[in-house]
């Protein structure tokens, strides 16, 4: 099941966002052979600015 979750490709590229238990949206990238969790936020927080290219490895 690792495709779960909203892709959010205007954020960056392979980039998806899945909830986790209504309190937690866990943002991570598919790779040829692995799964990288990008980042664990709590509700509530700037997905877009944290998340963006800019920030840092697309």
């Amino acid at each position: 099941m690792p495709r779960v979750g909203r892709i959010r490709d205007v954020l960056r590229i392979g980039l998806r966002l899945v909830a986790f238990e209504r309190r937690v949206v866990i943002a991570y990238a598919l790779r040829e052979d692995r799964l990288d969790i990008l980042r664990v936020l709590y509700r509530g927080r700037d997905a877009e600015s944290l998340l963006s290219e800019a920030e840092g490895d697309a």
